[in-house]
């Protein structure tokens, strides 16, 4: 779940992790040009960046209150062992469908622990209690030997043999990482909040990243230099729910699943 800032005294958007992910994939499709090669393989690719939060489903049906917000719990604040759960899920799903796809979601789990294997300076997850160091640690531990299997599985089909290259996997993962952060500058801040932010290792082509500067244009409008996709101009948007902290006896559940889902739309553009 992801609670967006607000304006003080204004309800806050509140996100599902699967609608996030959503948001994800509208820039995926739309990447790639003259400049920055397209995902590959594009099925693949589109459908792991669309469903790499697929473990929060069932979870975010049912958001649990934060005592301390009066909100769901934001994604940097959810209980450790929770997101530990949601975090074994994600690829086993994932994998359903590709073991491609099963071997990017764990590492993207992995990566969020391990900010981003240290490809990224935006790390959601920095600290973990002592008392559930132990669970971390053989969670991670799990993702190796699961990401081992896969890996395996992949090379012994000559078909997809190639996707494991170390060069070629990495970007494969860096377009996934980049795709996730791009929605989280829209899903975590409201607009009048927006500001310059860098993104690194945004990958150009395969052993071939830039460093990329996303920025406000003008009101609802952010441009992206240099501009990695194949539309000068499109619009990405994302379904939430405005909230306001609960109060009472009100049930958070309740609330969300009664709340009226609407949209934000935004637009980005090439400056």
């Amino acid at each position: 779940m992801i609670v967006q800032s607000a304006e003080t005294g204004q309800p806050h958007f509140v996100i599902a992790s699967t609608d996030h992910a959503t948001m994800a994939h509208q820039f995926a499709q739309m990447f790639g040009n003259e400049t920055f090669s397209a995902p590959d393989p594009v099925d693949l690719m589109g459908y792991v960046v669309r469903n790499h939060e697929a473990g929060w489903e069932a979870l975010d049906q049912q958001p649990l209150h934060n005592p301390k917000t009066g909100l769901p719990y934001h994604l940097s604040e959810i209980p450790e062992l929770l997101h530990i759960q949601k975090a074994r899920l994600s690829p086993v799903l994932n994998e359903q469908y590709h073991a491609f796809c099963g071997l990017l979601s764990s590492m993207h789990e992995w990566g969020l622990y391990n900010r981003r294997y240290g490809l990224s300076d935006k790390a959601l997850i920095s600290e973990v209690s002592d008392e559930n160091r132990d669970a971390l640690n053989a969670f991670l531990k799990d993702q190796l030997d699961y990401q081992g299997r896969l890996k395996a599985k992949l090379a012994d089909d000559p078909a997809t043999a190639g996707l494991i290259e170390p060069a070629r996997l990495f970007h494969s993962y860096k377009l996934l990482e980049f795709f996730d952060t791009l929605a989280l500058y829209f899903n975590r801040f409201h607009e009048g909040s927006w500001e310059t932010e860098i993104y690194a290792n945004v990958p150009r082509h395969v052993e071939n990243d830039v460093t990329v500067i996303v920025r406000p244009l003008r009101p609802g409008t952010v441009t992206v230099d240099p501009w990695p996709f194949h539309p000068n101009c499109f619009e990405v948007s994302c379904v939430g729910r405005y909230l306001r902290p609960l109060t009472g006896e009100m049930d958070m559940a309740e609330m969300f699943r009664t709340t009226a889902v609407e949209v934000q739309t935004f637009v980005v553009a090439a400056a």
